[in-house]
């Protein structure tokens, strides 16, 4: 008998989202037009990518070959948006995942009219604060002693 030992591939803690039992998502992200992908395998694999989109219109698609280990890829979309999706698919399984623009405090589109708005909303808190202080001076409620020199 012919002893045979087999030794199991560490599984990566930071890849939580297992597509089979041999691909997993590590990241995702969307730069612009790109979305940057980090695809963990535990074999040398190809997979396809595909744009998922709402709306008409011809989507992208790529393929793409995966060796063991971690995996970085950057897939141009079609259609980018605020946020998108694409479809992996491993030749056993086909998996969506939304993939958003990375870290924007308020997001957008802005356009003209609301550039408008936050220029008149600044200048109006200006004007509103110096008119309080010009009061304050005229009537003799500043605190502050005047300067004698």
């Amino acid at each position: 008998m012919l002893n045979q030992t087999t030794t199991e591939t560490e599984q990566p803690t930071d890849c939580t989202q297992w597509i089979d039992n041999r691909t997993a998502i590590c990241s995702v992200d969307l730069e612009g037009d790109v979305a940057v992908l980090e695809l963990y395998s535990e074999g040398t694999q190809k997979v396809t990518l595909t744009e998922a989109m709402q709306g008409d219109g011809e989507l992208a698609r790529q393929e793409f070959l995966l060796t063991e280990g971690h995996n970085t890829i950057r897939f141009s979309i079609n259609h980018a948006s605020e946020t998108v999706g694409v479809t992996i698919d491993t030749g056993d399984v086909l998996y969506g995942k939304i993939v958003e623009q990375g870290g924007t405090l308020v997001g957008g589109p802005w356009g003209v009219s609301d550039a408008q708005a936050a220029g008149a909303g600044g200048a109006v808190g200006v004007a509103v604060v110096t008119l309080l202080l010009v009061l304050k001076r005229v009537y003799g409620r500043d605190e502050h002693a005047e300067r004698v020199a």
